[in-house]
């Protein structure tokens, strides 16, 4: 199962969400959301620390 994690923006807050694709099963599953700490990832949520 591949995995993708995506940063995206809603008005001035930072989101990742974890993606997981089932290519046999053909199934899109989301793993989880949350907003990146930046004690462990850069102010825009771009770079881990």
């Amino acid at each position: 199962m591949a995995s993708y994690l995506v940063r995206a923006e809603c008005g001035a807050d930072v989101v990742h969400v974890l993606f997981a694709f089932d290519i046999a099963d053909k199934f899109v599953r989301i793993i989880t959301t949350y907003r990146p700490d930046v004690a462990l990832w850069s102010e825009d949520g771009r770079k881990r620390q």
